[in-house]
């Protein structure tokens, strides 16, 4: 049977500030401008390859002015370029 060797409590805290920093990280996916960015990106990439061509449904003025819009776009264009999810 392995030993267990007990880490000194100074480790233990960094490893759970280390996972709590990370669990925050995510954050901006819940903000609404990554998710109306994200919904306009995936429309855009839906209409790519149409007969009547692509249309660009991003917001420019939100696109140019919220960052958290611009990555959701960019974002869901990506995902949504790909395909839907595999489960």
């Amino acid at each position: 049977m392995p030993q267990i060797i007990p880490l000194p409590s100074a480790v233990l805290l960094a490893l759970a500030l280390a996972l709590a920093a990370c669990a925050g990280a995510n954050s901006k996916t819940d903000s609404p401008g990554y998710q109306q960015g994200y919904g306009d990106g995936c429309a855009t990439a839906a209409t790519q390859g149409n007969p009547g061509g692509a249309r660009d449904m991003r917001n420019a003025a939100q696109y140019n002015k919220d960052p958290d819009y611009r990555a959701g776009y960019t974002s869901g264009l990506a995902s949504c370029r790909m395909g839907p999810p595999r489960l």
